[in-house]
């Protein structure tokens, strides 16, 4: 099965990493900072840390353009 080969590759899923890394090593009151991509990206650039070029932001589903 396609999941088991992906765990065996060390892939975490969303909500795996939601639980093992974003949930477990950090503080309530900054789950909204860590569960954020984009501000952890700012967050992750204001400190030094090198991170992917963004391309875009999308807020809402609608905003992905038609083929």
């Amino acid at each position: 099965m396609w999941f088991n080969r992906l765990c065996s590759l060390g892939i975490l899923g969303l909500n795996q990493r939601n639980a093992n890394d974003v949930l477990l090593v950090n503080q309530r009151k900054f789950y909204p900072l860590v569960d954020d991509k984009f501000l952890t990206k700012r967050l992750a650039m204001q400190n030094g840390i090198k991170v992917p070029q963004l391309y875009g932001v999308i807020n809402y589903h609608h905003q992905i353009p038609e083929r």
